[in-house]
């Protein structure tokens, strides 16, 4: 069974996809990690990216240049297009690795910012949208990234809006609020999962 955690950036999805796991005692997939595992040198996702744009992108040593990708696909949609049809189906496949055959009790969670915008939704066997307010969110994304306002707002107009992804979602957790509020948000759908899987 995949449950799909999303939402849109600054709401907490991570912080709600590591509770869940860790509530269900279950493997957590980070597709965002694996994205950032693709693109070390050697890795396919380095290979296709050189192959695509060359040099562009690259530091000095020849490691991919983060910083100069993430400024570029955060202002340029055509971009951004070109590099998700170049991750995603590399994430896809591992994704698919990992999951489960056959056994209706066993779970993964899987933490994917862009899983609407991927077309992933039909893999999933539940939905879990994280949501906050706006100000919250770009507050959590300048003091973890460093990011100005400007960018931050850049980075949610590229994504899906959150109210969309909430209503496309089978559940939805508000993480406006403190931890501890939050993990008791995710107990309650622990519970119901662990009830709805329940011989």
């Amino acid at each position: 069974m995949l449950i799909g955690v999303t939402g849109t950036i600054g709401a907490g999805k991570s912080v709600v996809a590591t509770e869940l796991a860790r509530q269900l005692d279950v493997l957590l997939f980070d597709a965002d990690k694996q994205c950032r595992d693709l693109m070390e040198p050697g890795e396919a996702g380095y290979r296709r990216i050189v192959e695509r744009w060359g040099t562009r992108f690259l530091s000095g040593d020849g490691s991919l240049d983060r910083d100069a990708l993430a400024e570029a696909v955060f202002t340029d949609k055509k971009l951004r297009g070109q590099l998700e049809n170049i991750l995603h189906p590399l994430v896809r496949s591992r994704l698919l690795e990992v999951l489960p055959q056959g056994d209706q009790g066993a779970f993964v969670v899987a933490d994917i910012p862009l899983l609407f915008e991927a077309g992933w939704e039909h893999e999933c066997d539940l939905i879990v949208c994280v949501v906050t307010d706006e100000k919250t969110a770009v507050s959590r994304v300048r003091n973890r990234d460093g990011r100005t306002v400007q960018e931050v707002h850049n980075i949610m107009a590229s994504q899906m809006p959150a109210a969309d992804k909430a209503a496309m979602s089978d559940y939805v957790i508000d993480n406006s609020g403190t931890f501890e509020q939050t993990s008791r948000q995710v107990a309650q759908l622990s519970s119901a999962i662990k009830r709805a899987v329940k011989p």
